[in-house]
């Protein structure tokens, strides 16, 4: 990943964390308006789909990039940092595929989320999920 790049929200750890912190109804303007393009045979490309990934989110207070955008791109444990009233950015910890393994994604997950909740209190927010 190139410093700068850009990548759908749909299809990256970040932008799935960043949709996780919107209500509802602002992921759906989202979705109406910018579609669900494919990017690997591993990109979310339904809304329903989509949808069910923010709640598992939301549960587990983290999201992570599964080849969605690049294949055989870093997978990455990520948890949005959120105002009072919308998402900032995402605090990410990535990697080469071959270190990041499911196992090792689900031990960091918690942790990315816990240092992402610690300094979103300390700017006066809070995730608006229970996890």
């Amino acid at each position: 990943m190139k410093l700068g790049s850009r990548h759908p929200i749909h299809a990256s750890g970040s932008g799935k964390a960043i949709l996780a912190a919107l209500p509802d109804d602002t992921v759906q303007d989202i979705l109406a308006k910018h579609g669900l393009p494919r990017h690997t045979e591993h990109t979310i490309v339904t809304p329903d789909a989509l949808l069910n990934a923010i709640k598992l989110i939301r549960k587990h207070g983290y999201a992570y990039d599964d080849e969605e955008h690049a294949l055989g791109c870093a997978v990455s444990p990520r948890r949005s940092t959120t105002s009072i009233r919308s998402p900032l950015g995402a605090i990410s910890l990535a990697g080469p595929l071959s270190r990041l393994t499911d196992e090792r994604i689900r031990a960091l997950g918690p942790l990315v989320a816990r240092t992402a909740a610690e300094i979103t209190g300390r700017m006066g927010g809070k995730w608006p999920h229970p996890y």
